[in-house]
């Protein structure tokens, strides 16, 4: 499908939704190509963090139930998703302001703020993807520790850019 025509059934779908008053899904719930993608466009950055704030919200509760890792092995893709949707703001916001700087124009005083802030929420969601075990007893322990933290301090550092956003 190309990418014309995805943009007009999305805008399509959204027209109807609103007549109707149904909730209208976002690029990121319709899976459509571009969302893990940088962008300099403020919009996208937003959605983009938007988005993996509420998957570390979904996930965080599930890890805590989770008993093994094989119970767990369902969040991984979402584990995953998360630090590609937070790299992409990341890379976002340094091409924003690489833009800025390129062309001449200001950069808000917060941008480079944001952009160190998503950076340090990035490598705290690095190690629940790179740690990721389906082994039993200790190591699932170890990592549903880790991981509850880390994505927790991360949410937490996402929430405080989507302010200022």
């Amino acid at each position: 499908m190309s990418a014309v025509r995805s943009r007009t059934l999305l805008a399509l779908g959204a027209l109807g939704a609103a007549i109707l008053g149904a909730p209208v899904p976002g690029r990121a719930q319709l899976g459509l190509p571009g969302f893990d993608t940088p962008n300099p466009n403020p919009m996208v950055i937003t959605a983009q963090l938007r988005t993996a704030a509420s998957l570390i919200r979904e996930v965080l509760p599930a890890l805590d139930t989770a008993n093994s890792g094989q119970e767990a092995l369902p969040l991984r893709p979402k584990i995953n998703r998360i630090y590609v949707l937070i790299r992409a703001g990341m890379s976002g916001l340094k091409m924003a302001m690489d833009d800025a700087r390129t062309q001449g124009r200001f950069i808000d005083p917060l941008v480079p703020y944001q952009h160190q802030r998503v950076t340090v929420a990035w490598n705290l969601a690095r190690r629940p993807v790179d740690a990721f075990t389906t082994d039993g007893g200790g190591a699932w322990a170890e990592y549903r520790e880790m991981a509850e933290r880390q994505l927790g301090q991360a949410l937490t550092i996402l929430e405080e850019v989507l302010v200022l956003r």
